[in-house]
């Protein structure tokens, strides 16, 4: 076993390139739709954070996404990956981030999402859709290397309207660089409400246009700075909080609550209707440790490879969904591209693409959400998931976290300065929150065995098929 293990280590590689896409197959016109697609990304929550999952506890109050939920399909087994910029990656091309490079936060200094890459606007371009785009909040996937302030509208989209990054300081969610279409300007209006005013905005003039549309709207809620968002979008009484830095789950809790309140206003605002519609809303990394109550566990959060780093709400609504229900399938973040392909009548199809098995070198990584959307219950299309991160990201890596799970098991791959190489393995069935490494045990009985060596297998594929 442990020499298995000690194979699939040394086939993680520490220099990774993104390949060309290689040309598509066009989608006939007579297959295109004009189905609009709504796509919203909530920075920083896991599964533990709506009360639609039935976990954790003390929750924010989220009616507008129970409303959706109870409209749509709630995906159990959603993963993402470990942070923010990789899966914004994988969202945008349906690419595992060892494809397209990005493994970690991009930075200056880091790698971007290379505009060879095909993107989600790109694709509806290829096809042949006549399907407007646009993206909206943090984009976070740019930097001199793809065009900086323009990289969004290079990457495809017609319209673009946000903050680029995260808002350290001296940004805040109250005053920050807004860009719009390339131009970067001061804003000093609430960045929750400005997102969704400008998404509002443009989709309301391509409705009057009569113009099918694709809107990516990311937030920057719940992500950190913790701080008291405008009252009126939110029920949490923090007249009795401590400072943010001392107690930031309260403000956490009306952060998350003001993102509901706004995606309400949004979906009101653009008479939103479910016979023409796909709405996804999802996470795109765990939760914040800062803020994590049992029983979840703070060091198993956001940037780690346990659940509490990749297992994500996710949820959709649409003209497929035949009805509400829950789906167990194995789900990723990369299969939005796939579905959005699907749904609008694009049909995209890469050279050598295998979903759910991952092969080839100009893989798509995505697998199309519509057969769950007709019938929950339909078995899992994907046989394992897939989620890493690793950094540095344009340079050989010397910190890298995998891991790779089937409907019950999973392994975790880890590799630092400090720790060296690690294996980690959990029964997922029996230990949901991963306390139990089945590796430090007296040994593996017959069906774990079986389920590590079909694990490490797996991920041997994924890595070698780079």
């Amino acid at each position: 076993m442990m020499t298995l293990a000690a194979a699939l280590l040394a086939t993680i590689p520490l220099s990774l390139t993104s390949p060309a896409m290689a040309a598509p197959t066009i989608a006939s016109g007579d297959d295109i739709s004009s189905e609009n697609v709504l796509v919203l990304v909530l920075d920083d929550i896991g599964v533990d954070g709506l009360a639609s999952y039935g976990l954790g506890s003390d929750l924010p109050s989220t009616p507008n996404i129970d409303a959706l939920a109870s409209k749509g399909v709630v995906f159990e087994n959603a993963w993402s990956n470990p942070v923010c910029s990789p899966t914004r990656a994988t969202i945008q091309t349906g690419r595992y981030p060892l494809r397209t490079g990005v493994g970690f936060t991009v930075t200056e200094y880091s790698q971007e999402l290379a505009l060879s890459e095909v993107t989600i606007p790109e694709m509806l371009k290829l096809t042949g859709t006549n399907i407007a785009s646009g993206a909206f909040g943090k984009w976070h996937l740019g930097n001199s290397g793809n065009g900086g302030p323009s990289s969004p509208n290079l990457a495809g989209y017609d319209t673009y309207q946000g903050a680029l990054i995260n808002l350290h300081p001296p940004q805040n969610y109250f005053r920050y660089f807004k860009t719009n279409n390339g131009f970067a300007y001061a804003s000093l209006k609430y960045v929750t409400s400005e997102a969704i005013d400008d998404a509002r905005d443009w989709i309301n003039s391509q409705r009057s246009q009569s113009k099918p549309w694709f809107a990516y709207v990311a937030f920057h809620a719940p992500h950190t700075p913790f701080h008291a968002p405008p009252s009126n979008l939110h029920s949490v009484d923090l007249s009795t909080a401590g400072l943010p830095k001392d107690d930031p789950r309260p403000y956490w809790k009306a952060m998350v609550e003001a993102a509901d309140t706004e995606i309400g206003r949004l979906l009101s605002q653009i008479s939103i209707d479910y016979t023409n519609t796909t709405v996804i809303l999802l996470g795109d990394n765990g939760t914040h440790p800062a803020v994590i109550v049992p029983p979840f566990i703070p060091s198993q959060g956001k940037g780690t490879a346990y659940e509490g780093g990749v297992h994500v709400p996710f949820i959709v609504a649409g003209p497929d969904v035949t009805a509400p229900g829950r789906s167990n399938a194995l789900i990723s973040t990369s299969d939005i591209f796939a579905t959005v392909s699907e749904v609008t009548g694009a049909n995209y199809a890469p050279l050598s693409a295998a979903p759910g098995d991952q092969e080839g070198p100009n893989t798509l990584d995505s697998v199309s959400l519509v057969p769950y959307l007709k019938n929950p219950k339909t078995r899992s299309i994907r046989r394992f998931l897939w989620a890493e991160m690793f950094r540095p990201t344009n340079a050989p890596a010397t910190i890298i976290r995998r891991a790779v799970r089937n409907q019950r098991f999973k392994l975790i791959m880890q590799q630092s300065p400090t720790a060296g190489s690690e294996m980690f393995f959990f029964d997922l069935e029996l230990d949901p929150f991963e306390q139990n490494d089945l590796l430090q045990g007296a040994g593996l009985t017959p069906l774990q065995q079986k389920n590590f060596d079909r694990l490490t297998i797996q991920a041997a594929g994924v890595l070698s098929s780079n």
